[in-house]
């Protein structure tokens, strides 16, 4: 990848016209778009839209397929369709230049996929007449007879008998031009302007053909080379260029001002270029022998007014502005007394030098030229105060630097900007549009829901001036999505989905909006739990991709969607197509760190729903090559610490844990205020704790939820697992008091997560076990009321009418109250109901209650199923003294090893 722009590419075409080897120009649609020719996926919509039963056998896919579409269609059916668009189209400013870049010698030949006729059109303007081929039906024998300057057509012309629409035809076209191509590539520089390479079997052979011996500059609209044209053309290639531009017109206008030749004489001197272009005309005939030249008076008039121009005393401030020769007109302008019209093209010097200046700040992400920019726009003003353009470039200007500082008062001052702009013009919508940017901007940064609320005011307002303005509707939907997720609010997703779709209605082939559509339905299924949002949103990806193949971050987002879904379902299958997207979206952008963290992150995930240690130490893999690429990535090193916590967990090994806990302190070396890292630090050294038995390590564990809380006091799970530990650790010293402390820390998670069952169900569980420690019947019943409020909220969590079973069995016991016992046998009843498992404590209650047969028909489902005790177990267990002296019991403990 290069870092060439136009004046690099001036240079270039100036030495290759001085060693008479001028460039050549390959056009595509994009050269035509402005002039009403419309691009390749805009007629695949057309098609769509009235051809719906010509592509009745296409699936889906095909559909967006420019060759595939034109295919099903006849090849009058073709013709009609471009026909009306090409009778209609203006000279554009791209076909303007392109011809005088002809006319001057800069290019000796332009090769075009386009149909239409503007660059002749663009030379009969200018006074050239260059020789004009159609490749569809000439002699391809004979190419090496060209004459220069030319036209040629590679796909037909919209008036020839051929014209070459499918995959088909082109790449039987581009079989044959396969030796021309080779020649041309080889013995000039070339530029390739408005042509994707994605639409015709062109590309392959440019990829195949293109050999370093000459320069090749490709300019697209992407601030980066597309994926294909960058992995077969610039990364392969020392002597090929990306250079980008958002606009062709602009492209070539300021190429031109760069090689001076700007503008063509047409327009810089009318009068001389009518002079010249009667010079060849012949006298006209009148009678034998009459030497009257009737076309005198003609030239004279011409030539009378030429003069009276140049003569003028005044600077020719038009001809400077179009040359873009700002300083100097302005300069020329203080020592004249302006018109109203020099006025307004002085003030639009100011402008052009102010958006130079802008567009300079932004790539050097620089205050200081974002500070003249602004003098340039008030300079502007100056001269003419209805300049509203000025006010509405200067608030751009402005919120582009907020956007660079985050700062909130420069928003609200670009704000100011466009409220003076729209004083002065009212309907002035790109004004409103952007009012309503900064707006949202403001509120995203402040995370303030009535900013958002503003912006959706300003959106409406500029669509009721400009009712088909997508860019305002997608706008829209942005602010939307990004509300949405601020206030978790399900119905804002689905208002920002209706805003894509209007996007879709008018710009059928905006990728963004179907790429947003698809991030505000993963949302909106996250927030629901639903799959079948989540599907919807792969179909949006899906036709992103469709429109732009190389758009990493639909792949990318397409996998994140995927991953959920597979948590939400637990499908390994879908965990693996997750990684399959995220595999995709790295072969186009192979530095994406992202993608190698979330690849880790679905390999971990799937890991632990298989309990595979190979697929945790995979993850593994990931992390560090994510790490390779972005060494700070913090998210990387508390991912990783925690795949290590998980394998330590599987594999019971210290050792992994120890490791697990260096990961954490490198991420708190990195971001020492990342409490995530602290709280995984905390149950690393608790599950540590946990395994080797140390009551020091679950204080050390207390040390690090503490830290993390007191970084985000809400911080709800800290105080979860910090009530687990203090638990645990009760467990080992037999201490009430630290199960005591376990309450309080469930009681707080409660205070700030009412909902979170777990913590009812684990302060349940410490309760029973204080109460064992104790033997207090009211701890029991308190326990008891824990596992109520679980199952309360979440009505299918079976462990803790299990627990709730095992209470009530142990308070029965103490007590000696047979209703108690029955109590517990319904609990454990009800929990088998929801695992369709035999129960063991269920057949111990049988046992309590001297239920002979169903205690034996309950410990038999056990040891049918594997979830029986040990041997051990069963001959200790005094619940089941009842039944230990029992044939069939002893037959039981025979067939135990």
């Amino acid at each position: 990848m290069s870092n060439y722009d136009v004046k690099d590419l001036a240079e270039y075409m100036r030495r290759a016209k001085r060693d008479n080897k001028p460039f050549v120009l390959f056009t595509g649609a994009g050269c035509s778009k402005s002039a009403g020719i419309p691009l390749a996926s805009e007629l695949v919509n057309e098609i769509n839209e009235k051809h719906a039963l010509d592509l009745k056998a296409l699936s889906a896919t095909d559909r967006h397929d420019y060759g595939r579409c034109m295919a099903a269609l006849t090849k009058d059916d073709r013709r009609e369709l471009l026909q009306d668009y090409i009778q209609k189209a203006r000279i554009n400013w791209a076909h303007i230049v392109q011809a005088l870049l002809l006319e001057k010698g800069y290019i000796q030949r332009v090769l075009t996929f386009n149909f239409d006729n503007i660059l002749s059109r663009s030379c009969g303007l200018l006074g050239l007449y260059p020789s004009i081929y159609d490749f569809t039906s000439a002699n391809l024998d004979l190419l090496s007879l060209i004459i220069d300057p030319s036209i040629v057509h590679l796909h037909g012309q919209s008036h020839g008998f051929v014209q070459l629409n499918t995959e088909e035809e082109t790449k039987r076209h581009a079989e044959k031009l396969s030796q021309f191509v080779a020649n041309t590539l080889n013995q000039s520089p070339s530029i390739f302007i408005g042509y994707s390479g994605n639409a015709d079997a062109f590309f392959p052979l440019l990829k195949d053909k293109f050999t370093d011996q000459k320069r090749l500059f490709w300019v697209g609209r992407s601030e980066k080379a597309p994926h294909h044209v960058n992995e077969n053309l610039i990364a392969p290639n020392n002597v090929a260029h990306y250079l980008h531009h958002e606009d062709a017109d602009r492209f070539f206008i300021e190429l031109a001002q760069e090689l001076e030749c700007f503008p063509p004489k047409a327009f810089d001197d009318p009068y001389g270029h009518l002079l010249d272009q009667l010079e060849p005309v012949l006298d006209f005939p009148t009678q034998p022998h009459n030497e009257l030249d009737i076309l005198a008076s003609t030239r004279s008039m011409l030539k009378k007014s030429q003069e009276e121009r140049e003569q003028r005393a005044r600077p020719n401030f038009e001809r400077l502005l179009m040359k873009g020769n700002y300083n100097e007109l302005i300069v020329l302008a203080k020592d004249t007394e302006l018109d109203e019209e020099e006025k307004a093209v002085v003030a639009w010097a100011e402008i052009a030098l102010g958006d130079q200046l802008v567009e300079q700040a932004k790539k050097a992400q620089q205050q200081k030229l974002f500070e003249q920019s602004f003098e340039k726009y008030q300079a502007a003003l100056a001269i003419k105060p209805d300049m509203y353009e000025a006010l509405n470039n200067w608030g751009i200007a402005l919120s582009e630097l907020a956007q660079l500082k985050q700062e909130p008062a420069l928003f609200e001052q670009s704000i100011e900007k466009y409220q003076a702009a729209l004083a002065i013009n009212p309907d002035d919508h790109e004004a409103i549009n952007n009012w309503g940017i900064a707006l949202s901007d403001l509120a995203q940064l402040k995370q303030e829901p009535a900013l958002f609320e503003q912006s959706f005011e300003k959106y409406q307002a500029a669509l009721a001036i400009m009712p088909d303005d997508h860019q305002t509707l997608f706008n829209w939907g942005i602010a939307l999505s990004e509300l949405a997720q601020l206030k978790q609010e399900p119905a804002l997703f689905e208002q920002s989905a209706e805003k894509y779709q209007a996007v879709l209605a008018i710009k059928p082939d905006k990728h963004e909006a179907l790429f947003n559509w698809g991030n505000a339905l993963s949302e909106l299924a996250q927030l629901r739990q639903e799959p079948a949002l989540f599907e919807q949103s792969f179909e949006k990806y899906q036709a992103v991709l469709a429109i732009k193949p190389e758009k990493h971050t639909a792949l990318f987002n397409w996998g994140i969607a995927l991953s959920e879904l597979a948590q939400l379902k637990q499908e390994p299958a879908l965990f693996e197509q997750s990684i399959e997207k995220y595999q995709a979206a790295l072969a186009i952008k192979p530095d994406k760190h992202e993608a190698l963290l979330n690849w880790g992150n679905a390999l971990s995930e799937l890991a632990q729903l298989k309990q595979e240690p190979a697929l945790f130490e995979q993850s593994i893999e990931k992390y560090q090559a994510a790490l390779a690429i972005k060494p700070d990535k913090h998210t990387a090193l508390n991912n990783w610490g925690n795949v290590l916590s998980e394998l330590a967990r599987l594999k019971q090994e210290p050792a992994l844990f120890e490791q697990s806990i260096e990961k954490y302190q490198a991420v708190l070396a990195i971001k020492p205020d990342e409490h995530k890292a602290l709280f995984n630090w905390g149950i690393a050294l608790s599950e540590l704790a946990q395994l080797k038995q140390e009551p020091a390590l679950f204080e050390q564990s207390f040390e690090k939820y503490q830290a993390a809380l007191a970084i985000k006091p809400d911080e709800h799970e800290a105080l979860f697992y910090w009530g687990i530990a203090l638990s645990e650790l009760a467990r080992l010293k037999q201490e009430p008091a630290l199960f005591e402390q376990s309450f309080e820390k469930y009681q707080a998670v409660l205070a700030i997560k009412p909902d979170e069952h777990e913590a009812f169900f684990n302060w349940g569980i410490a309760l029973s076990e204080l109460a064992q420690l104790k033997q207090e019947p009211a701890l029991f019943e308190q326990s008891a009321e824990k596992y109520q409020a679980a199952l309360t909220i979440k009505p299918d969590k079976h462990q803790a009418l299990n627990n709730w079973g095992i209470a009530l069995s142990e308070l029965a016991k103490l007590q000696q109250k047979t209703e108690l016992f029955e109590e517990a046998k319904s609990k454990f009843i009800q929990a088998r109901s929801l695992t369709n498992q035999p129960n063991y404590n269920l057949a111990c209650i049988y046992s309590l209650l001297h239920d002979d047969f169903n205690c034996r028909e309950e410990l038999l489902a056990c040891y049918k199923t594997k979830i029986l005790p040990d041997k051990n177990h069963l001959n200790t267990d005094s619940d089941l003294d009842f039944v230990r002296g029992k044939e069939w019991f002893k037959e039981l403990l025979d067939t135990l090893p």
